[in-house]
């Protein structure tokens, strides 16, 4: 769970430098999301423990409001949203 977590980390900084996310797709080992100007992060599912014992890794989803939840528990990270303008 500690890698999953610098991972997000990561992304998240990159959110913090201004970029948003504009699409998440399904990934072998993860998902893939893709920022506005085009480069691409990959956030990868855990590994088989040493023993082997739990071979399902984390889980990563975003609940209704967006935010990032690891194993169904909240992390305090939110993902961009898209909304429709209003001029």
């Amino acid at each position: 769970m500690t890698d999953l977590k610098s991972q997000i980390a990561a992304l998240q900084s990159k959110i913090d430098a201004g970029k948003y996310i504009t699409s998440v797709d399904n990934a072998d080992k993860g998902l893939t999301f893709t920022l506005n100007d085009s480069s691409s992060y990959e956030v990868t599912n855990g590994v088989d423990g040493e023993k082997g014992e739990k071979g399902d890794g984390n889980k990563l989803t975003i609940d209704k409001d967006g935010q990032w939840l690891i194993d169904d528990e909240p992390t305090g990270w939110y993902c961009a949203k898209k909304e429709k303008l209003l001029l």
